[in-house]
C-alpha cells in the first residue's frame, strides 16, 4: 500500500532554475538577451541624464554613449525606447 501523504522533497532552487532555462527554446533566450540589454542601456542612460549639459530644452548626448548604442544589435523601436530617456529627462 502507498502512502499518498509522501511527497518527494522539492528539487533545490537553482536545479528548478537550470531546467526552466533548459527548457526555453533558442529564440525566445534572444529576445529575452536583447530586452535585457536595451533595459541595461536605458539604466545606463538615465545615470548619464543628471551630468549632462542642457541648453534650450535639448539634452547633449555623449558621442561614446551614441556609438556604443549603434553597436548593438537591437531593433528600431528598441533604439528609440533608450532615446526616449533623454526626451524625459527634460
Amino acid at each position: 500500500m502507498r502512502n499518498k501523504g509522501f511527497n518527494p522533497p522539492d528539487a533545490h532552487k537553482e536545479v528548478k532554475r537550470l531546467r526552466f532555462l533548459r527548457s526555453i527554446d533558442e529564440r525566445t533566450q534572444i529576445s529575452f538577451v536583447k530586452v535585457a540589454r536595451t533595459e541595461l542601456l536605458k539604466a545606463e542612460a538615465r545615470a548619464l541624464l543628471p551630468s549632462l549639459p542642457k541648453e534650450e530644452g535639448y539634452t547633449f548626448i555623449p558621442n561614446a554613449f551614441l556609438e556604443k548604442l549603434l553597436k548593438e544589435d537591437i531593433s528600431v523601436s528598441q533604439f528609440n525606447d533608450v532615446l526616449k530617456v533623454f526626451r524625459q529627462g527634460r
